[in-house]
């Protein structure tokens, strides 16, 4: 309920699908890039890896978008909060994500000789 007032009294902006979907496009370009690099020269096994760390991060982000009835009809009365079953759901597509990670690392560590993806700090966004 804070979250909605605020909006109403424009201590904060609302949320803009279209801003949204600009940013989580930036977001995921590096990941659909390292993809079609391991497309245009990986090896079948790297090609079969790289597809699941996709496909499962687009599997988590549709996920984390899907609103019961309910939720969208309070969409700007409340704030958005997951349901139990919801968040199960994250959990599970959260793991299944983790693990096709992992397994690409290890596959493109056998095949290269060296980490599939950058070690070190993550850069967070501030705003």
């Amino acid at each position: 309920m804070d979250d909605s007032i605020s909006v109403l009294i424009r201590l904060r902006k609302a949320v803009n699908p279209f801003d949204l979907a600009w940013r989580l496009a930036d977001e995921l370009t590096p990941l659909l890039n390292a993809q079609a690099g391991v497309l245009a020269c990986g090896s079948p096994r790297a090609v079969s890896a790289a597809k699941d760390v996709v496909t499962s991060a687009s599997q988590y982000l549709q996920a984390a978008t899907v609103m019961t009835s309910r939720q969208r009809a309070l969409m700007g009365v409340m704030p958005w909060k997951p349901s139990e079953e919801q968040d199960k759901v994250f959990g599970d597509h959260l793991a299944r994500a983790g693990d096709a990670i992992q397994v690409f690392m290890t596959v493109m560590r056998a095949e290269l000789g060296e980490d599939a993806l950058p070690v070190g700090s993550v850069e967070t966004r501030s705003d």
